[in-house]
């Protein structure tokens, strides 16, 4: 398979062959989010909809 045959899902699913990293990346980054939500009065979940 040469690079211009990768399709971008591909390319993701050899960087996280397990799937767990969306759901670890999740958990790690969920207070920090959380706490831009609340100083940032929701902007930021906002802008994520």
């Amino acid at each position: 398979m040469t690079s211009e045959n990768v399709t971008e899902d591909e390319s993701i699913m050899s960087l996280d062959p397990t799937g767990k990293g969306q759901a670890r990346w999740t958990m790690r980054w969920k207070t920090a989010r959380n706490a831009f939500d609340i100083t940032f009065d929701g902007r930021v979940s906002a802008a994520r909809q």
